[in-house]
């Protein structure tokens, strides 16, 4: 909305102007390109990343689908596991920060 108010006398000039927004149930502070760990994938066993990423911190020999399917693109190659478990081993190995999440 943009409103103008002009008034003129013989020596002056008085001028006001506004301009302004109203806006009502912006989503605020929401960060678009933040990543759910909570959402899950249809037909793949762990319920979300964060239990897929525990569940292969916990066991070194664990393939787990989710995984598999964000580094491969296939649920069932084994080798997103290995390449996740490759470009992210002190994360898992000292993960002592996302236990302070719960």
């Amino acid at each position: 909305m943009v409103a103008k108010f002009s008034k003129r006398n013989r020596k002056n000039v008085v001028e006001v102007n506004y301009i302004g927004k109203h806006a009502v149930r912006l989503l605020g502070g929401y960060n678009v390109n933040q990543a759910n760990v909570f959402a899950s994938v249809p037909g793949v066993t762990e319920k979300n990343f964060l239990d897929a990423f525990n569940q292969v911190r916990a066991n070194s020999s664990y393939n787990s689908p989710l995984i598999n399917l964000i580094m491969s693109g296939n649920a069932a190659n084994n080798g997103g596991t290995a390449r996740f478990r490759a470009l992210n081993t002190t994360a898992i190995t000292q993960a002592a920060w996302v236990q302070r999440l719960w």
